[in-house]
Order: C-alpha cells, then sequence, then structure tokens
C-alpha cells in the first residue's frame, strides 16, 4: 500500500518518495514519515507544492508476523501449575539464569547477596583489598589438583589466576567474606571462571567456546578447592538475582532462560528477516520502489532509511538509471554493505555510474546502524551528520523528528525545484 499526501498541482510540485527499512509495518510508517511532512511543509514557501508518497513494502513484501515461528524448539509444558517466583523456573533455567547474569557482571551475584544481607559495619577507609584471607583463596585454588586438570582441559590456564585474583580482591568479595555470606565459596568459583572466560574473550577479541559441564565442573572444583563443603544451589542463586534490583529483573532473567524465546524471535524476524529477504530477493522490493516513482513525471526526491537506502541505491545503480532528482540515504548500510563486498548492485571499489543522481547520506555517530558514504565514494555523495543527542537504538529512529534534518530535506527540495 502506497500513501500519498498534498496535493498536485502541476509544474511547481516536487515529489518526495520515502522508503522505510526493517521491520516497520502498517501504520509504523508514520511515526517516520508524518514528522517528515510536517517539519518540511513548514520550511517550503507556498509557491511550492510537495507531495509526500511513501512505499509500504513490508507490509506486502517483508516477512510476515510468525514466519519462523514453528521451527522454534518448544519448551517441556508436562511440570503442571505452579505458583510463586520458582514457578516460572526449572533447575536448567535458573542455570543459564545464573551464567547469563554472570556473563555481564562477574561480580553480579557477590553484589547481589551482600546487598540482601543485614547490614554490617563498613569496610574501614583504605582496607588492603588482597587481605591475607583472599590471598589464601587464590593460593588454594593454584594449588588444587583437580582445578588444575579442569582448568587445562577447558583451556583457560593462562587467565585463571589472575581472575580468581581481580575477584578475591575486589570490594564487594572482602564485604562477603567479612560478612559471612552464606554460599560464598560457590559465588567465588561461579566469578572466578567467568572472569577467566571474559579475560579469555578479550585475549582472543572473540567469545572464548566453552561447554556449560566443563563451566561448571571447573566453577565447581574452585568453590571446592577454598572451602571443604559446597553449600549452594543454581536455584539459590537464580532466586537471589531475581530478587535483587541490581540484576535484569525476575522478567528479563526469565527471558534469558528460554520461556519469553517465541515473542523475542517474533520481534527480531520482522528486521531481520526483512534484511535477508532483501539480500535474497530484492528485486521485488526494489520494483515496488520503482513503480512508485513511475506513477509520476515530477522530479523526484528518494528518501531511503535504512535497509529502504540500501535499497533506494541498488535500484539507481541499475541501468537505465531510474528518473530520480535527488537520492537521500539516512541511517543507512548501503556504503558499509559495498565496502564488505555484499551490497547487490556495487561490488568492492566500483564507482558510482554515469547518471547517478546527486546523492546526501545522513548519519549520526551514536546511530550504530549509520555509515558514512564518502570515504567509499570519492565523487557523487556527500554526507551529513545530523545527530539527535540521544542513543542507540533510538537514534536510529529519530531523524524524521530533528529539524535539522527538515532543514535539509527542504534545501534538496528548493534545489531539485529550481
Amino acid at each position: 500500500m502506497n500513501v500519498a499526501y498534498g496535493e498536485i498541482s502541476g509544474e511547481n510540485m516536487v515529489r518526495i518518495v520515502f522508503v522505510h527499512g526493517t521491520g516497520v509495518r502498517g501504520e509504523q510508517v508514520d511515526t517516520y514519515f508524518r514528522p517528515m511532512v510536517c517539519g518540511v511543509r513548514k520550511l517550503l514557501p507556498a509557491a511550492v507544492t510537495v507531495e509526500f508518497t511513501t512505499s509500504n513494502w513490508g507490509d506486502v513484501l517483508g516477512v510476515p508476523p510468525g514466519a519462523g515461528n514453528r521451527t522454534i524448539p518448544r519448551r517441556d509444558s508436562s511440570r503442571g501449575p505452579a505458583s510463586g517466583p520458582e514457578a516460572e523456573f526449572d533447575d536448567l533455567d535458573l542455570e543459564q539464569v545464573v551464567w547469563a547474569a554472570l556473563e555481564t557482571d562477574p561480580l553480579i551475584e557477590i553484589r547481589g547477596a551482600v546487598d540482601a544481607a543485614p547490614s554490617g559495619p563498613d569496610l574501614p577507609p583504605g582496607y588492603e583489598a588482597a587481605t591475607p584471607r583472599a590471598e589464601r583463596w587464590v593460593e588454594a585454588v593454584a594449588a588444587d589438583s583437580q582445578v588444575g586438570v579442569l582448568v587445562e582441559d577447558a583451556g583457560l590456564h593462562p587467565w585463571l589466576s589472575s581472575a580468581a585474583m581481580t575477584v578475591a580482591s575486589s570490594k564487594e568479595f572482602q564485604e562477603a567474606v567479612k560478612g559471612e555470606i552464606e554460599s560464598a565459596e560457590d559465588m567465588f568459583g561461579r566469578a572466578t571462571v567467568t572472569e577467566a572466560l571474559h579475560l579469555a574473550d578479550a585475549h582472543f577479541g572473540e567469545p572464548f567456546p566453552v561447554t556449560a559441564a566443563v563451566r561448571d565442573a571447573l566453577a565447581t572444583a574452585v568453590a571446592s578447592a577454598v572451602t571443604e563443603t559446597s553449600r549452594g544451589r543454581p536455584r539459590d542463586a537464580a532466586m537471589r538475582l531475581c530478587g535483587s534490583v541490581t540484576a535484569f529483573g525476575a522478567q528479563g532473567l526469565g527471558r534469558l532462560g528460554g520461556h519469553f524465546r517465541l515473542p523475542w524471535t517474533d520481534r527480531v524476524t520482522m528486521q531481520a528477516g526483512d534484511i535477508f529477504t532483501y539480500l535474497v530477493r530484492g528485486e521485488r522490493i526494489r520494483s515496488s520502489i520503482k513503480e512508485i516513482i513511475a506513477e509520476s513525471s515530477e522530479p523526484t526526491v528518494l528518501v531511503g532509511h535504512s535497509l529502504g537506502g540500501v535499497a533506494s541505491v541498488d535500484l539507481l545503480v541499475q541501468d537505465p538509471p531510474v528518473p530520480v532528482s535527488h537520492l537521500l540515504t539516512v541511517g543507512s548500510q548501503a556504503t558499509y554493505l559495498q565496502d564488505i563486498d555484499a551490497l547487490p548492485s556495487l561490488n568492492r571499489g566500483k564507482a558510482l555510474p554515469t547518471g547517478f543522481p546527486p546523492w546526501t547520506n545522513v548519519y549520526d555517530p551514536s546511530d550504530l546502524l549509520s555509515f558514512m558514504a564518502e570515504p567509499v565514494h570519492a565523487r557523487g555523495v556527500r554526507d551529513q551528520n545530523i545527530s539527535s543527542g540521544v542513543a542507540f537504538p533510538r537514534a536510529h529512529r529519530s531523524y524524521f523528528v530533528n529539524d535539522e534534518f527538515h532543514r535539509l530535506l527542504a534545501d534538496i527540495v528548493l534545489d531539485v525545484h529550481r
């Protein structure tokens, strides 16, 4: 479905055709389109009439809602009814919850336990972080034969001792052992192994591979090395995290446990699926844009946001060229894809074809899905930094409410009108 605003007034008219990006369906396009319409119209003189048209290609050609859901593994629903915070989780879920939280912060479990414990006297100012007790724990880990075997098997030997010292010398851990926090040894084991994994990640520049069985065995061995009895259970740790405001909150942790995979995948598929669909069958989307442009012989400014910008560049590279007076890409990945040799229409290093229209590329350094164009194309394109002042992902959607963007588009319209 195509939506148009504005009156046709003949010789003084300029068309703006807007092509949305991934995951946009139905009325969602108005969150981009209407602010742009209102903002630009206020800046144009009465003598210049603009027809705004948008291609809602996502409704017809995008990934349909629910696509792919039947391929998602289902969880066992045979446990019967239950109630309370633990009802959402089985023990396997809870182990995943704990480790997912630790991946974001190896000390999160220890910190949550300290926060939940009855308050005691603060540590004295200027306390020695590496107290004798902490040093003994680190030495015990280094000397334990079972830890030695497991850490070699896991490939984490270069980092385990440093990780143990980092955890043991932290203020959070010092407060835990000072307050005789229950299961401090188990939390120390899990935190130490997670910190070692983080060090390995940093060393190799990518996630270090490990199975849950190896990870858990090593964490248990580290805990056993510093105490004769390991008392904690995954359920205890997870429920403690679920009750802590310093963690993700119960709903977020449950999602990590897999209970929310279906709605999460459904949302992601609408966006990522559109990208995959375009890269495999993009001709259908490009043809729909071309048909809208062909509906009128008036000068046209083609505005493409995100994947819409990629499709617009690909379309205009085709021969014969589509009659567009100016291309405006916004928060788009076209030049990034070309530079990694993944743009359908232009190989890496290939110049824009003769007859390609003037091109302005808008980016925001805070928008992680926006990229510059001038470093890839020395001629034929102009980069424009328009920052919304907000963080990603909000920055990716905020160009069209920005007055600076409205002024840029109005200037392009006036230039085309002349």
